[in-house]
Parts: C-alpha cells; structure tokens; sequence
C-alpha cells in the first residue's frame, strides 16, 4: 500500500458567466426574475476535485450551492433567514469537465423577482479527495441587477406647433447600467393615429 500525501487545495481559475442581458468589462447587468449561469473551475492533480462551490455574496447576504462529484448530487441550497435574493434551485448544476486535473461543474442562479437594484459578487471555492479547503476565492466579477428605468429630461423641443426640419434633443441619464439608446416618439395621445416612433 502507497500513501499519498496530498497537502495542496485546489486552485481556482475561472468563473464563466452567460445569460446576462448585458456585460461591461466584469460586470454582468442582468434585470430581477432573470436566470443566469455560472461556470465554476478549479484544478487539483493530485488528489482530485470532491466538492465545487458557487456564491454570489451582495454584501449582507450570500446565496451558495455545492456539488459533489464523488455522489453527482448538489447539496445546502444554502441563503441565511431574509436573504432569498439570489436561489439555485437543486438538482440543476452540470458537471462540464473532469479531466487532466481540471474540473467544471455549471450552476443555474435565479435572480428573484423584485429585489431592485443589487451587486452580487461571483465566487467559487473548492474540496478535494484529502479534504483540502481551498476557501472562498473572488473572480473578480460580478452579477448586477438593474430595475430602476433611466431618467430623461430637457427635451427640446418640449411643445406647440413646429414646422420645417426640427432637431430634437434630450438629456437621457441612467446610473447603474447606463443608457443603451434613446427614441424619439412624435403625435398625440388624444388623436386616433397616436404615437409614432420617428
């Protein structure tokens, strides 16, 4: 019989984000009731990846899942007592990868309705075969829920009777994801031909 000493946790490398409705730099804008997905990588050459975690953490509140590799199933859909901003409804996570020492596992977030503005920060965290802790690690991303509409203001012109060519202008203010783009709507509520979008 050899044994194998294996002190080493296991290392993170990545946390892959898709579903967001919009992604700046490492922030993934997403609107409450939306679903996203969290791709949750580490490596371990020695004795093997056991158990991936994901948490998404807003500060006062954090959500997590684990998986468990050596049983395929997710385990503590865990969110503390008021913290049910963030859930991931179990058994959905995927295992992606198993393979030269790297392993994936897919988790599925939903983002519950209603929350409002919110900043989840994306982390991951892993077990291997020796119990090794590799603890919380940061992926320097982050999920951010957007439910506050943008602000306009200052439309010029803002009333009465126009004629010939007229430059239509308005100041559009938004301070969480920003302004995408900005339409313009010409006619009359009261007439039968309503609003027109120019």
């Amino acid at each position: 019989v050899t044994y194998t000493p294996d002190p080493v946790a296991p290392a993170f490398q990545s946390a892959n984000i898709t579903g967001a409705r919009y992604t700046s730099g490492s922030d993934y804008w997403v609107r409450s009731g939306d679903i996203v997905t969290v791709d949750i990588r580490h490596f371990d050459d020695q004795s093997g990846v056991r158990i991936q975690q994901v948490d998404l953490n807003d500060g006062p509140c954090n959500s997590w899942l684990d998986h468990y590799w050596d049983t395929h199933v997710d385990y503590a859909n865990y969110a503390p007592a008021g913290c049910n901003h963030v859930m991931f409804p179990a058994p959905t996570a995927q295992e992606i990868e198993n393979a030269a020492g790297y392993t994936t596992t897919r988790f599925t977030a939903n983002i519950s309705p209603g929350i409002g503005d919110q900043d989840f920060l994306v982390q991951g965290r892993a077990w291997d075969y020796s119990s090794n802790d590799s603890g919380l690690n940061n992926s320097g991303k982050s999920v951010k829920v957007d439910d506050t509409n943008p602000v306009g203001s200052g439309l010029s012109p803002s009333g009465g009777t126009v004629s010939g060519t007229v430059p239509l202008s308005v100041v559009a203010d938004d301070a969480r994801s920003g302004v995408k783009d900005v339409t313009f709507y010409i006619g009359n509520a009261a007439c039968s031909g309503g609003w027109n979008l120019i």
